[in-house]
């Protein structure tokens, strides 16, 4: 065997999205089996899960716009200089960064309202217990933005290579530098933006 020879390792790369997703579940379900302390507890609580959801309602349509608008900015502005395919390949790849990051969004605010629950009921037993729960419902959120963020990664790497030698290295960069990771990094400018202008 040729000592140059690079090993292929990307079947990995399915394992650890479906091993950090998998584990956030199993996290999650325990932070749910919980015990969600008094009936005051639980009213406030679900008066602040109005208010979360009534925020990423209003967060959602903003970032919406945002990337739409800029999705078609980068169709347009790459199509013009790189060709057409490429614009659109690197506006998918915006898109596609934009819902994940969404998605994971949504379920990091989902968890931690949850998780301050019963983290808030905890502390009543022990302060392990609280910080324990706690701890759980950040790694949940940590766990789904990685696994989400490698999953679109994942997606674009097979899915723009499946298009065979219409897409090069080059083009791979493009995408997901320009278009991706451009995605992640506005909606969550944005949501810090919304969040300020909220508070």
């Amino acid at each position: 065997m040729d000592a140059t020879a690079q090993i292929d390792l990307s079947f990995i790369i399915p394992i650890a999205i479906f091993a950090g997703l998998g584990f956030a579940g199993i996290l999650a379900r325990s932070i749910l089996r919980q015990d969600t302390g008094s009936e005051r507890m639980r009213e406030i609580a679900g008066a602040i899960q109005q208010g979360a959801r009534a925020f990423l309602r209003r967060q959602y349509k903003t970032i919406a716009l945002i990337a739409a608008a800029l999705a078609i900015l980068f169709a347009v502005a790459l199509g013009a200089q790189k060709g057409f395919l490429l614009g659109v390949e690197t506006a998918g790849a915006f898109a596609l960064g934009a819902t994940l990051s969404a998605v994971s969004g949504y379920v990091g605010m989902h968890i931690a309202i949850r998780s301050n629950l019963r983290s808030a009921a905890g502390s009543l037993k022990s302060f392990n217990d609280a910080l324990v729960t706690a701890l759980r419902g950040g790694a949940v959120s940590g766990l789904s933005i990685v696994s989400m963020s490698l999953a679109g990664v994942a997606l674009l790497y097979y899915g723009y290579g499946a298009l065979g030698p219409a897409l090069n290295p080059t083009t791979y960069n493009t995408c997901i530098t320009a278009g991706y990771s451009v995605a992640q990094c506005t909606a969550q400018a944005t949501e810090d933006g919304l969040i300020l202008s909220i508070v």
